[in-house]
């Protein structure tokens, strides 16, 4: 398993995460030519992205979902009250829901809207983020 934070800060938030069935976005918070440019850095691209994960609704984490969504048809799941708008699939938090071969639990963190983190695993390794910690 792979992380690479390719943007974090209020002008823009994506995580890559990767493994041997391919990678995924904690966030899509830049246009998709941004993504893909950032991606290319690590040796990646866009067709290496098989979903999306939202933290949350604030649009520096998902101002280029949209686009990823008309452009690729990428799948986007989130927590409850975070992704609707965007035609995420809703997942509880603390509910595991497999996203590729990969387990995802999102679980609440303190913020100042509906914020989630993200726990995924491969069955061996697991990797877990929390974005935007309010407290």
């Amino acid at each position: 398993m792979r992380l690479s934070v390719l943007s974090s800060g209020s002008s823009g938030n994506a995580t890559y995460i990767e493994t041997n069935s391919g990678g995924l976005l904690v966030d899509a918070g830049l246009p998709p030519r941004r993504i893909n440019a950032l991606l290319a850095q690590i040796g990646r691209d866009l067709t290496d992205v098989n979903a999306v994960l939202l933290t949350h609704g604030h649009s520096d984490h998902t101002c280029g979902v949209r686009a990823l969504v008309r452009e690729r048809s990428i799948r986007v799941f989130a927590a409850p009250g975070v992704g609707e708008s965007l035609g995420a699939n809703t997942v509880a938090p603390g509910e595991p829901c497999s996203v590729q071969d990969l387990g995802v639990v999102f679980f609440e963190v303190p913020h100042d809207s509906m914020t989630y983190g993200v726990r995924v695993s491969d069955g061996n390794w697991a990797v877990a983020m929390a974005t935007d910690l309010g407290e």
